[in-house]
C-alpha cells in the first residue's frame, strides 16, 4: 500500500492523484478540498479568410530585402526590353534612359585609323564625347529623381505572381473573422450552455469572450467542482476550432484566505512536469508561455540571494516576512507553468502548462483540473521545501522553512542540501551557519593559527 507521506515527498505524481486525494480527505476531511473553486481560459485561432492585399503591399514596401531586390528587377526590365538593339539611338527608355556602360558597349569611341581626314575624325570624336556626356547627365538625373518610379509595378508583380510569401509572414496579412468568431462563441455559451456571458473579461457569475493577442480567448466564470459538465460543454466547442501549441488552456485555482507566502513558494515544487510534457506534446510552446520549474527555481533562488536580508549577513540564515516574500514572488512575471504572480492580481494560482488541444479529450482536461485542485492543500501540508538552481558552477540550493508570519531560508552552496533531520524541519530549526560560510570561517581560523605559529618561531 502506498502511503500518503511517501507520495508527498517531492512533486505530486499525476497518475497518483486519486491516492493523494483519498489521503488528504482521510487526514483533513472532505470539506476544504471540495470547497476549492476554479476557472479556465481557453484560446483558439480565429478563422482566416482571404489575404489582405493592402497589408501585403504595406509589408512589402517596408521590407529592406524587397528594396534591395528591386534594383536587380529594374535592371532586368531594362536589359530585357533592349536585348536586340544595335545602337544607342534604338534604346527603349520605358524603364529609364540608357546608362554609360551600355552606351559604351553599343557606341565605341571613334578610332583615328577609321578616318582619312584628321578634322573629320576629331569632329566624330567630339560628337561621341558630347553624346556620352549627355547619357551620363541624363542617367544621373534618372537615378536621383526617377529611379523608384517603377517600384509600384514591381510590388504589384510580386503580389500577382504570388511571390510575396518570400518576404511576408502570411499570418500578418490574413483577414480573420475575429468579430464573427467572438459573436459565435458568445452565442454558443448563452444558447447552448445556458450561461451568462459578455464580451471581454469574465466575472464571478458571467463568462467572458474576447481577443488575446492574435487569438480569441474564452474565460469562464468562477466554477465549482460540481460544474465539470460546463468544462465538457465548452471543450466540445473549442476542440472544433483551430488550436495548437500556441493556443493556451489556463486553469486558475482559487486559494483559501490563509494561504501564505510559504504555501505560495511550496506550490511551485509540486506539479508533475514529466506528465505535463507527455500530455501537451512537442508542439506546446512551453518556453514562450509556460516555462518549467528549473527556470522558475533559478529565478527564485537568484532573487533570494540578492535580497537585502541575505546581503546583510554572511553567517546566518535569514527570514523574510510573508509580506516581503509575497512582494518578491509577485515580481517574477507570469510566463511560468505555475504562475504564482496571479495570486497578487486575483487571489488564484494559474497553471499555464496546457494548450487548448487538451479540449480534444475533455476527460483528460478535467483530470488535470482535479489534479491542480489538490495542490493548494498539499502545499499547506508542507513545512519545508528545497529550491535548486541548475546552472553554473556556483549554483545553490535554498531550503525554505515555514515560520510563524514568514519563511526562514538557508542557502547551501553548489547545490548542497542541508543534512537536517525531519524533526528539525518540522520544528523549523536550522543551522545558523551556511556550509559555504562555515568553510570560509574554518580556513580563516587555520590561517590565523599559521600566522601565530610563525610569530612563536
Amino acid at each position: 500500500m502506498i502511503r500518503l507521506t511517501d507520495i508527498l515527498k517531492e512533486e505530486i505524481p499525476f497518475d497518483k492523484s486519486q491516492q493523494v486525494k483519498a489521503g488528504l480527505e482521510k487526514k483533513y476531511g472532505t470539506g476544504e478540498l471540495s470547497a476549492y473553486t476554479f476557472g479556465i481560459e481557453l484560446e483558439f485561432e480565429p478563422t482566416t479568410e482571404d489575404v489582405d492585399k493592402d497589408k501585403i503591399r504595406m509589408e512589402l514596401e517596408n521590407n529592406r530585402k524587397v528594396h534591395d531586390n528591386y534594383v536587380d528587377w529594374l535592371e532586368l526590365q531594362r536589359t530585357s526590353s533592349n536585348r536586340r538593339i544595335r545602337s544607342a539611338d534604338d534604346w527603349d527608355d520605358s524603364y529609364g534612359p540608357i546608362d554609360v556602360d551600355i552606351f559604351d558597349s553599343l557606341e565605341s569611341e571613334p578610332e583615328r585609323r577609321s578616318y582619312s581626314d584628321v578634322e573629320e575624325y576629331e569632329n566624330a570624336r567630339d560628337d561621341w564625347k558630347e553624346k556620352r556626356r549627355e547619357v551620363e547627365v541624363e542617367y544621373s538625373r534618372f537615378e536621383r529623381q526617377n529611379f523608384d518610379d517603377y517600384f509600384d509595378e514591381y510590388i504589384q508583380n510580386i503580389i500577382i505572381n504570388g511571390d510575396w510569401e518570400d518576404y511576408v509572414d502570411r499570418q500578418n496579412v490574413v483577414e480573420s473573422d475575429e468579430e464573427g468568431e467572438t459573436i459565435d462563441a458568445i452565442s454558443y455559451i448563452k444558447n447552448e450552455m445556458g450561461e451568462k456571458v459578455q464580451y471581454g473579461d469574465s466575472t464571478v457569475d458571467t463568462w467572458g469572450v474576447g481577443p488575446d493577442g492574435s487569438n480569441i480567448e474564452i474565460r469562464s466564470k468562477h466554477l465549482n467542482q460540481d460544474e465539470f459538465d460546463l468544462v465538457k460543454g465548452i471543450s466540445y466547442y473549442v476542440k472544433r476550432k483551430k488550436v495548437g501549441g500556441g493556443t493556451s488552456a489556463h486553469v486558475h485555482i482559487g486559494l483559501p484566505t490563509d494561504f501564505d507566502a510559504f504555501d505560495l513558494l511550496a506550490i511551485t515544487t509540486l506539479v508533475d512536469e514529466k506528465s505535463i510534457k507527455q500530455t501537451v506534446g512537442p508542439q506546446r510552446q512551453l518556453a514562450s508561455w509556460a516555462k518549467l520549474r528549473n527556470d522558475l527555481n533559478n529565478k527564485i533562488v537568484d532573487a533570494l540571494i540578492k535580497t537585502p536580508q541575505n546581503q546583510s549577513t554572511n553567517e546566518k540564515s535569514f527570514i523574510l516576512t510573508n509580506e516581503q516574500l509575497f512582494k518578491l514572488l509577485s515580481s517574477l512575471g507570469r510566463y511560468w507553468g505555475t504562475n504564482i504572480a496571479a495570486m497578487s492580481k486575483g487571489g488564484t494560482i494559474e497553471f499555464r502548462y496546457l494548450s487548448s488541444e487538451v479540449t480534444k479529450s475533455p476527460d483528460t482536461f478535467i483530470k488535470w483540473i482535479q489534479y491542480y485542485l489538490l495542490l493548494p492543500k498539499v502545499a499547506k501540508s508542507r513545512n519545508s521545501v528545497i529550491l535548486k538552481q541548475s546552472v553554473g558552477q556556483d549554483s545553490q540550493s535554498v531550503t525554505a522553512i515555514r515560520q510563524s508570519g514568514g519563511v526562514k531560508f538557508v542557502l547551501n552552496s553548489r547545490g548542497a542540501t542541508p543534512n537536517l533531520p525531519a524533526s528539525a524541519l518540522k520544528a523549523g530549526q536550522v543551522p545558523v551557519v551556511s556550509p559555504k560560510f562555515a568553510q570560509a570561517k574554518k580556513e580563516k581560523e587555520l590561517d590565523k593559527q599559521r600566522q601565530l605559529a610563525k610569530v612563536q618561531i
